[in-house]
């Protein structure tokens, strides 16, 4: 186990992003770390671990995708309207080797924000940006992947068409031709794989019984955030980098590169070229990085692979591989090999049991299934892989997969907003969050109730949210013709997800009074003269949310005690005693209400006002006065019999 090194690497971590050295950028956590070129080929990208996967000590600080110092070797490919466009800025290595001048797409910007690296373009009408971030890999359970994305738009006013390729120069630490590994297969040599034989992932090892590092592509997710290739081309690197599209395939071809006498293993993942709208957008999605497999060491040493953990509401099949390899130093017969799954488990693909007359010493061999659960998750779900032989001891692995509860949407906003008499037009904005771990895909958010003849002809009632990552929140917004519909109206914002647990609040119209009563009154007072104890009732105001209201009294006549509040709901406030300046932010008091509690010593000049001002932020506060817009004044002055007597003689 690496816990000491892993104690002695968050004490030394002081960032997750390295801006220190400008012809590269990157992001790393404890696991893996990932490099793009900010130099000259600017786009392009490697990853390698860091301390990689937990319980394995021999992949720390090894290449996943090759590109050290400075990324080059893997590129990204565009095809619009049929001509290919590397990603990034031009590179002379790249046109060294293959004598031939490639179209680019060069970059406008490239930064690191909230741990992804985020690389821009536009080229041909079309604005792309890729992004690079971390990725919760589902075998695992830990953020030891990367996602690869790209975001497509069609600016102009016509349809193009469009296809991309990812090209990987893979690696595994110094080992650059270990065999891919695609359901039943080990893959040796150079083959294309059409969508149809596609598993939701690949891995790639050196050996089962002590694997030096486990590499994993998953293609499709529980979530369907992912985009699955239309194919995908295995090959030695070299063939691929020399041609952007199309490269020529010929299968078995050695992935030894031409001229030289050492595997080099990379693959392309190739998107289909599609008619794109103006205005719209597409999203394409993989994800690369470290893999896990349970190993049970033995003659017959097995090795399984599946999600460590599983959304209570997944209703979607979930892949099971599983290996056996002959250690046992000759051949083994009669070998019969089977899984035990939940009585709950339906097979989609695969056999349960399997039977070999032989398995030759050295070699090895893989099981895929694909399971799908009749009905919905509500407890750990355990299976198991078990090996026997006439020749050698029976051996067996288990695996748990962990049954959660679904993430949860939350949504926020005022519950009631006062219309404006001169303005029927009103813009509403709610935030949704996601205040968990999990990330939450394909958000629907709408609002119902409300007529179409309410929304403005640009306005639609639903709108999605393509991915709401864990711990972070967005908020949209409608815009809504109040001269519509009759007060008091309500209607309901929703934000729905198949992968979690969806949130609705109502929201309530209301509109303004011209009549309506000044906001700030006396609510009582403990006794007739000073001292005593006054409150100090507010109501029916309608804040903004970048306003503020402050209350001032006389700092030497009235010392402010506490609030409270009608709905019990807490209020942003601060108290200045310098000034006498009680800062709030209530929210919207319709039926609602605030009381101010003061301890009066002074009635002689005692004058309530109630302002309001726009928030503003330190470099502002530096720059602007901070302009009051006065409200109300509220003058519990009491005259001194000095002052009586003396406004009494002048009167006469």
């Amino acid at each position: 186990m690496k816990l000491k090194y892993f104690i002695i690497f968050f004490i030394t971590l002081f960032s997750t992003s390295s801006l220190g050295d400008i012809s590269t950028l990157s992001i790393h956590n404890e696991f893996i770390k990932a490099v793009v070129n900010n130099k000259d080929a600017k786009g392009r990208f490697s990853l390698e671990t860091t301390l990689g996967n937990p319980d394995n000590n021999n992949d720390d600080y090894k290449d996943l995708i090759y590109g050290k110092p400075v990324p080059w070797t893997s590129y990204t490919t565009l095809l619009i309207d049929n001509n290919p466009f590397i990603f990034g800025n031009t590179d002379k290595r790249l046109q060294k080797r293959t004598k031939t001048n490639f179209n680019y797409a060069p970059l406008y910007e490239q930064f690191v924000s909230n741990n992804s690296i985020i690389s821009s373009s536009i080229i041909k009408d079309f604005d792309i940006s890729q992004k690079i971030g971390f990725y919760r890999n589902p075998n695992t359970n830990i953020s030891d992947s990367i996602f690869i994305e790209y975001h497509v738009t069609n600016t102009s006013e016509e349809t193009h068409y469009f296809g991309l390729r990812i090209m990987l120069d893979t690696k595994l630490g110094k080992n650059d031709g270990a065999p891919f590994r695609m359901g039943r297969d080990q893959i040796q040599s150079e083959i294309q794989l059409s969508k149809k034989d596609l598993y939701a992932y690949w891995q790639a090892f050196d050996s089962l019984s002590n694997p030096n590092i486990i590499s994993q592509g998953l293609l499709t997710d529980s979530s369907k955030s992912l985009t699955p290739p239309d194919s995908i081309h295995l090959a030695n690197w070299g063939s691929l980098v020399d041609q952007p599209w199309n490269a020529a395939y010929e299968q078995d071809r050695s992935f030894i590169r031409k001229g030289e006498d050492q595997k080099d293993t990379a693959l392309a993942l190739t998107f289909n070229s599609k008619p794109i709208k103006p205005n719209q957008t597409k999203i394409f999605k993989t994800v690369y990085g470290l893999g896990g497999i349970a190993i049970s060491s033995g003659e017959l040493s097995l090795g399984l692979t599946a999600p460590k953990s599983l959304l209570q509401t997944h209703d979607s099949p979930i892949l099971i591989i599983a290996y056996l390899l002959n250690t046992g130093g000759y051949d083994a017969y009669n070998v019969s090999a089977s899984f035990t799954l939940p009585k709950d488990a339906e097979i989609v693909k695969g056999n349960l049991n399997e039977s070999l007359p032989i398995l030759q010493k050295g070699h090895q061999k893989q099981f895929p299934l694909l399971i799908k659960f009749k009905k919905r998750l509500t407890s750990d779900v355990s299976l198991s892989f078990s090996v026997k032989s006439s020749t050698f001891k029976s051996n067996s692995i288990r695996h748990l997969i962990d049954i959660i509860d679904p993430p949860k949407l939350t949504l926020t906003m005022p519950k009631k907003i006062i219309i404006p008499p001169n303005n029927p037009y009103i813009t509403i904005s709610p935030t949704i969050h996601n205040h968990t771990s999990i990330p939450i895909n394909t958000i629907n958010a709408f609002i119902s109730d409300v007529s179409e003849s309410a929304l403005p002809a640009f306005e639609y009632p639903a709108k999605m949210i393509q991915e709401l990552s864990p711990y972070s929140s967005t908020s949209l917004s409608w815009s809504i013709d109040t001269s519509k519909l009759q007060f008091p109206f309500s209607f309901y914002i929703s934000a729905t997800s198949e992968h979690a647990v969806n949130a609705s609040q109502p929201i309530f119209l209301y509109q303004s009074s011209s009549e309506s009563s000044e906001p700030l009154s006396v609510h009582s007072k403990s006794q007739a003269e000073v001292p005593y104890y006054l409150t100090l009732k507010l109501e029916n105001i309608s804040p903004k949310d970048t306003h503020q209201f402050i209350i001032n009294h006389p700092k030497k006549s009235a010392t402010f005690i506490h609030y409270a509040s009608s709905n019990q709901v807490n209020m942003p406030l601060r108290y200045k005693k310098s000034a006498g300046d009680v800062l709030f932010q209530p929210s919207i008091l319709m039926d609602d209400y605030i009381y101010f509690n003061y301890y009066v010593t002074d009635d002689s000049t005692l004058n309530f006002i109630l302002s309001e001002t726009t928030m503003q932020s330190k470099n502002e506060a530096t720059e602007l006065p901070n302009i009051r817009s006065v409200i109300q004044t509220l003058d519990l002055t009491v005259p001194s019999k000095n002052a009586i007597v003396s406004a009494n003689y002048r009167k006469e």
